[in-house]
């Protein structure tokens, strides 16, 4: 087994992302020939698993690794299992625009940028990491693809709210407690969070953060915009 981590698109990380493709496929298109109630199995499976995996990597962190705030899942894809979870009983049309809106774009941010290749290949952490994404990618892109959910353009603003009640706070969190989740400290190496910081300052980068968010979601949401009109 190697003993080193990965670099960002080397042979390692393209290979994930393929399976991560792949993966996302076949969960989103079972889920799109699916009957409902099927669908519904389906939903509530993978929202547990979500929560069974970050068990079992809580309890790796705990018992093999050294257990610190920073361990807590208090990054975006950390609290889209509970948003997921939700989604998963309830179908709750807010909390799927909140799941595209924000935890499909952090969750694919993620596994194009990620933030963990300092750990070795093919360890249980990494394969966590790159499983637990896809995972999330899947689940949303499921809904998506089934037209289960049909994003909003005129919901967005209930988005922006959640970010701008909880942005503030897990600053102040970080800032208290020495923690980096959302990247609000510092920017992930690597992320093209990193120019932003060139540009903007520390910790201006936050405003090209907004900036950014803004290009995403036309781009998200551009497509059902023009399908409405036409």
């Amino acid at each position: 087994m190697p003993t080193t981590g990965f670099s960002l698109y080397d042979s390692f990380h393209i290979g994930w992302l393929a399976f991560g493709i792949l993966a996302i496929w076949f969960v989103a298109h079972q889920y799109r020939l699916a009957t409902d109630e099927a669908r519904k199995k389906i939903r509530i499976a993978l929202a547990w698993a979500l929560i069974c995996a970050e068990m079992i990597r809580d309890s790796y962190i705990f018992f093999l690794e050294t257990w610190s705030i920073r361990s807590l899942p208090l990054d975006l894809c950390g609290m889209a299992l509970v948003v997921i979870l939700i989604y998963a009983y309830t179908q709750n049309k807010t909390v799927g625009e909140l799941l595209y809106s924000i935890f499909l774009p952090g969750a694919f941010a993620a596994l194009l940028f990620p933030n963990w290749t300092h750990r070795e290949m093919f360890s249980f952490m990494n394969n966590y990491s790159f499983t637990y994404h896809i995972l999330i990618v899947a689940f949303i892109i499921m809904l998506i693809a089934s037209k289960e959910l049909r994003p909003q353009p005129k919901n967005l603003w209930k988005s922006a709210l959640f970010l701008l009640i909880l942005t503030p706070i897990m600053y102040m969190f970080n800032k208290h407690y020495e923690t980096n989740f959302w990247f609000l400290s510092t920017p992930s190496a690597g992320s093209p969070i990193v120019p932003l910081e060139h540009i903007f300052g520390n910790p201006g980068y936050i405003f090209g953060l907004v900036l950014l968010l803004f290009i995403v979601w036309l781009v998200l949401y551009l497509p059902f915009a023009l399908r409405k009109k036409s």
